[in-house]
């Protein structure tokens, strides 16, 4: 664990139960490596992790492909697409046993299953938006599925860690990265070496999702109510994340700015080649074994379509990406919190 939304959720802790329940946070992986997370809540030397299921497919294999392939369906709006999709991915997900006997099997409870954020973009340094011109690019990926779609639009996937992404970018070891907003600005300075950030019209970049789990038998022994605690805690730190976008997007507006780059959209060749790449991982959903792949895009989109709606209706906007006045306005996340928690928190909490 790490950061300021954590911190909160253990401070609440302490708080709500008068100090009798304390929670020690081991930042930055200081107790087990990023791929060994799940073995330090099965032995007991965390109660409490997320879980980047994406790099052990073979210990989770329905979370690692269909958990992070199904975030492709998602729509472009980086307010009103990020927020519904958050929800209809989380609700389909609970939905789907399949994906907590999963962790089940490993002894490990779900707290959620897994935790789709912003939007991923393409930063690049230079202007790179029809097919001809993301021809031959370097493109810095983080998963199979980014893999695919840098191969889908003519460029070349490149693997870098994510501490090397600032230096890759100074000597031209890649040329574009997909990447998250709050990812680019971490880095001073990051964001005026690739600052052309172009955004799909019609579908999504594929993105990496924690899952967050506890170690099952100690779970077990928690009483209920500490379990509910935990549990709803958990979720209304991952809402409230939501309210930390317009910063973010203010500190990337001022990159952009600061390297004489600009927001753009992928030109229509682009866009469609994406989209038909994603269509074509969604059809093969139908193959899986782990689940009825069918069945579940079916739930997904419906789902997808229910809670768009809703958010709409809820005031959200559904501006582009390149309207960056709406992308640094402040974001009251209260609307969408109640929905999430009437929706989701509450037929999914320990009972």
């Amino acid at each position: 664990m790490g950061g300021p939304g954590y911190e909160a959720v253990i401070n609440k802790i302490k708080e709500y139960t008068n100090g009798h329940v304390t929670v020690t946070m081991a930042y930055a992986n200081s107790i087990t490596s990023i791929t060994e997370s799940y073995l330090g809540l099965q032995d007991g030397r965390l109660d409490w992790s997320n879980v980047d299921t994406f790099l052990i497919p073979a210990e989770f294999p329905l979370t690692a492909t269909l958990g992070h392939e199904m975030v492709v369906l998602r729509g472009p709006s980086p307010v009103a697409d990020t927020l519904s999709s958050y929800g209809a991915l989380i609700q389909t997900a609970w939905e789907t046993e399949e994906f907590s006997e999963e962790f089940a099997a490993q002894e490990l409870r779900l707290l959620q299953p897994i935790d789709p954020n912003a939007q991923n973009i393409l930063a690049c340094q230079e202007p790179a938006t029809t097919l001809a011109e993301l021809a031959g690019k370097q493109i810095r990926v983080g998963s199979l599925i980014q893999a695919a779609q840098v191969e889908a639009l003519g460029g070349v996937p490149v693997t870098v860690a994510f501490p090397d992404l600032f230096e890759s970018l100074q000597r031209g070891i890649v040329d574009c990265l997909i990447i998250g907003g709050g990812s680019l600005v971490s880095f001073p300075g990051m964001t005026a070496l690739a600052p052309y950030i172009i955004n799909p019209q019609s579908s999504a970049f594929g993105m990496n999702m924690d899952s967050w789990a506890v170690n099952a038998t100690r779970w077990a022994e928690l009483p209920l109510v500490l379990q509910q605690l935990v549990f709803d805690l958990n979720a209304e730190r991952s809402v409230r994340a939501f309210e930390t976008h317009p910063e973010t997007n203010q500190l990337l507006a001022d990159g952009v700015a600061e390297g004489g780059g600009a927001f753009l959209d992928l030109a229509e060749d682009a866009d469609t080649a994406l989209l038909e790449l994603n269509e074509s991982t969604v059809a093969a959903w139908s193959e899986l074994t782990e689940v009825d792949g069918a069945d579940f895009e079916e739930r997904l989109r419906a789902n997808l379509a229910s809670w768009h709606e809703r958010v709409l209706e809820a005031g959200y906007s559904d501006a582009p990406f390149s309207d960056i006045d709406n992308m640094t306005a402040p974001l009251d996340v209260d609307a969408f919190a109640a929905m999430f928690y009437e929706s989701i928190v509450v037929p999914n909490r320990p009972s």
